[in-house]
């Protein structure tokens, strides 16, 4: 999946939106995803939009653009800036960013917020310097539309079939297998401490529900269910259980102290299974998963969404 680049810019004018429209096309050709932001026009905007997109980007840019804005007794223009753009700014910096870059026109001063969070922002002229330095920037901060500042979920597989397995009430498991995920941390700056995950929905023949068991899930081969993913690493987490001899159950390995444990699927179908993973310092990581259950050991297809 390519890096989710948030570009903060002016839209107001068409001299704006060009620029923009320059800024967004060289990411895209660099294998990034970039975004836009239009201007809000009002609070639910913000909510369902530019608040989402900011939480699921990677990277931001922000470019403060000059606008005339009145004029002064001799005439002469007076410059101010995109509100909207500045408020993105402050958002982002509540998200934190790693690697930001900004930029400003030398016109503008720094006022307000701005002051603080430009204080080293990349001054520049006009457009065709602007562009020269975004590129220049990239380079420096060392950025790749590999990169993502979110965990990700990948890789989900039945484990080998396992002749007893027992949990940590004791409640134990003939021929089984566990479908497991991977789940890896792709920042190469810091760990994702206390990471767990649970499973919140489960969805069969358009009907959504909340899970009867929304515990913690048990990470693969591990006596805790927390876990610590270095930078550059992964962990995987059990997600299902079924036996041989039981096929047309499906158990989660979690946390609920119960014994004997109950099944969360009971019969055949096709179910979407809506997992979420927590982890201090990153976004939250929402997955789905897919299941054609046919009530067969050996014949039970999963796939992510």
């Amino acid at each position: 999946m390519a890096g989710r680049v948030f570009i903060s810019c002016g839209q107001a004018f068409p001299n704006e939106k060009q620029l923009a429209s320059k800024v967004k096309s060289w990411f895209k050709s660099k294998g990034y995803s970039p975004y836009v932001a239009i201007e809000a026009q009002g609070i639910n905007d913000v909510n369902s939009g530019i608040i989402n997109e900011l939480k699921n980007s990677d990277f931001y840019v922000f470019i403060n653009l000059k606008r005339e804005i009145a004029r002064d007794r001799d005439n002469k223009p007076i410059y101010g800036y995109s509100l909207y753009a500045n408020q993105e700014l402050a958002i982002a910096y509540f998200l934190k960013f790693p690697n930001a870059i900004f930029f400003q026109h030398s016109d503008l001063s720094r006022e307000g917020i701005s002051q603080y969070l430009l204080s080293n922002a990349t001054l520049f002229d006009n457009d065709r310097e602007l562009l020269k330095k975004i590129k220049e920037a990239v380079k420096n901060k060392n950025w790749k539309p590999t990169y993502t500042r979110h965990l990700i979920s990948t890789n989900p597989k039945w484990s080998r079939e396992i002749p007893k397995h027992t949990d940590h009430v004791n409640n134990s498991y003939y021929n089984c297998k566990v479908l497991q995920i991977c789940i890896k941390n792709k920042r190469d700056d810091i760990a994702s401490f206390n990471t767990v995950a649970r499973l919140d929905h489960i969805e069969c023949n358009g009907r959504k529900k909340i899970s009867p068991d929304r515990t913690l899930l048990k990470p693969t081969d591990q006596p805790y269910f927390k876990q610590v993913i270095l930078p550059k690493d992964y962990c995987k987490f059990d997600l299902l259980l079924i036996q041989r001899g039981d096929p047309k159950n499906l158990y989660l390995l979690s946390m609920l102290d119960s014994n004997p444990r109950s099944p969360i699927i009971r019969r055949e179908g096709t179910y979407n299974l809506y997992y979420s993973v927590v982890a201090e310092g990153f976004p939250l990581l929402n997955f789905v998963v897919n299941i054609i259950h046919i009530g067969d050991f050996d014949n039970i297809k999963i796939s992510l969404k």
